[in-house]
């Protein structure tokens, strides 16, 4: 705003000393021009001034007695609850897996379970049809092959801190990390893990509690 009032004086001193009103002589589309240039400065600096990084801050929720994600790190497994925060799910490309089918007897019942595989990468997928559920659930799986995953933001063999960083601000607490899991949710019955190796991405493994259901490739 100083700059405002400055290039404002020097107009004034500029103009007729003799007139009833120095600033009436003033051209009032150049004070426009003028106040327009300084607001859109304002308005920048201002918009700088309030941009704040929208991802989490690690080290400050770690050490919250409770906190909103329920974090914790140990024995450098880094988890939090929440498929919002980073859902690699929805970037499956299931179309590019081959396709069969499991049965299995439980509960008096006969289940299906949709297995997709490819190489070692694999995915199982059951439709629950339980009143209070009705719903596909991913029961288990591993990807390590990046034709299988839609896009290019997580990709196997990408450094740990990019991918951490998608979902934290850059902290020094990543180099204790070497898993990563989100819950689906605070009741724990599935997550995905993202395991590192030499500090980049190996792959991607998905777990649940259908602990009737086999978790690798029969």
């Amino acid at each position: 705003m100083r700059n405002f009032f400055f290039i404002l004086f020097i107009m004034i001193g500029c103009s007729p000393k003799n007139s009833e009103s120095s600033i009436k002589n003033i051209d009032s589309t150049i004070i426009s021009d003028t106040i327009n240039v300084i607001v859109d400065e304002v308005q920048e600096q201002t918009n700088e001034q309030v941009f704040f990084d929208k991802r989490i801050n690690l080290d400050s929720i770690l050490n919250e007695e409770y906190d909103y994600y329920l974090s914790s790190i140990e024995d450098s497994l880094l988890s939090i609850v929440g498929y919002n925060t980073l859902n690699i799910i929805d970037k499956i490309d299931f179309n590019k897996f081959y396709k069969s089918i499991e049965k299995y007897n439980f509960d008096n019942e006969v289940h299906q379970i949709d297995v997709f595989y490819l190489g070692t990468s694999f995915v199982k997928k059951y439709y629950n049809r339980h009143p209070d559920v009705m719903r596909t659930d991913l029961v288990c799986g591993m990807i390590n092959n990046n034709t299988l995953i839609n896009g290019n933001t997580i990709q196997i063999g990408m450094l740990k801190n990019d991918l951490l960083e998608l979902v934290f601000q850059p902290t020094q607490t990543f180099d204790k990390v070497i898993q990563f899991n989100i819950y689906e949710d605070e009741t724990g019955e599935a997550f995905t893990s993202y395991i590192f190796e030499n500090d980049t991405l190996k792959n991607i493994t998905f777990d649940s509690d259908y602990s009737w259901i086999e978790k690798g490739i029969k």
